[in-house]
């Protein structure tokens, strides 16, 4: 029996750009997918030769020839459905030969992965699709942030059955350090072939402190993660980080958790989170019912509360001016970021 895959299609653009308009079930085909988008969004047939779909949030372009969807589709992705036009959701490129530049890097990186190690610090990991890279780290990154089976909570790490079933197992990509792979193998005696693989690559690679994974054409999970890389490599933005999280870590103490993290990675990932402004309205308003649309009303007047970046204060509605939005969201990043004033 086939793989099947759960997904949501959406419009590319428009008022309802990204806002799931169906939920279909189908094998990894392209042409089931494409089929399932013309249904449900009741294209036009004059349009259909024109359909394009992209994965909203990367930008990635799955209507390309010879990508491999069940390692690039997770479970609850969102398909955006383009009529012929360019990807218009959030953390566009802005190249226009991005979709081009993801069929490059999907052959690079057709053996498995592609490490770009950048100093004895960090490494930079561009894999082929999501389910290799889950095989080899889905563990790890169980070990290193889940909410009670990291280690900070228990001296185990999870079975391979386990994991399966761990939001970790569907990542687009992971933040993992020396200090993880080191305390995996010491609490795994029988590593799966993918881990022991991956970590004999990392000897090769000359261990670095810190290894950054990414499935390709996931621009913005790769942002995401080199924040993490910054917040273990250096001092001052991790003093940042810490204060920051101590103004809203009252509120966003459970926000974090339901996202899947122990506490010990809240300062890291609430910043991380709100750097590439995987955090907006939206979001809110599913993972934690606009609890910090509430927060923002009785802090009007601070800029740096990053809510002002994606919403007007006074009237709780996304915010009509992007460019204004934009300069709000940079002003809140500069009181994160002291070395980029």
């Amino acid at each position: 029996m086939a793989a099947l895959v759960r997904l949501s299609l959406a419009r590319n653009s428009g008022p309802r750009a990204g806002l799931p308009q169906a939920t279909v079930v189908l094998p990894f085909e392209i042409n089931a997918i494409t089929q399932a988008a013309v249904n449900k969004l009741r294209v036009k047939k004059k349009d259909a030769s024109k359909l394009r779909l992209f994965v909203w949030g990367s930008g990635l372009e799955i209507s390309q020839p010879g990508l491999d969807l069940q390692g690039l589709l997770p479970n609850g992705a969102v398909v955006a459905v383009s009529l012929g036009e360019v990807y218009a959701g959030p953390f566009k490129s802005g190249s226009k030969s991005s979709s081009a530049s993801a069929c490059i890097n999907a052959a690079r990186v057709a053996d498995g992965n592609v490490w770009d190690t950048r100093s004895t610090g960090l490494a930079v990991v561009m894999w082929a699709d999501a389910k290799n890279m889950n095989d080899c780290l889905g563990r790890m990154s169980t070990l290193l942030e889940h909410p009670t089976l990291c280690a900070a909570e228990t001296e185990t790490v999870v079975s391979t059955e386990t994991q399966r079933r761990l939001p970790s197992q569907n990542y687009l990509g992971h933040n993992l350090y020396r200090t993880t792979f080191e305390l995996f193998e010491r609490l795994e005696q029988s590593p799966s072939e993918a881990e022991a693989g991956f970590l004999a690559e990392w000897r090769k690679n000359g261990q670095p402190e810190v290894v950054i994974s990414y499935v390709c054409g996931a621009d913005s999970t790769l942002r995401h993660e080199l924040c993490h890389a910054r917040y273990a490599l250096h001092a001052e933005y991790r003093a940042a980080c810490f204060t920051a999280w101590e103004r809203y870590q009252q509120r966003m103490g459970k926000f974090m958790r339901d996202l899947g993290y122990h506490a010990s990675r809240h300062a890291d990932e609430f910043v991380a989170y709100v750097y590439v402004a995987h955090i907006s309205l939206q979001l809110l308003a599913m993972k934690a019912k606009l609890l910090l649309l509430h927060a923002a009303c009785s802090c009007q007047a601070r800029l740096t509360n990053f809510v002002s970046a994606f919403c007007h204060p006074s009237t709780n509605k996304p915010r009509n001016n992007k460019r204004q939005r934009k300069v709000d969201r940079e002003r809140f990043i500069l009181a994160l970021h002291p070395l980029e004033r």
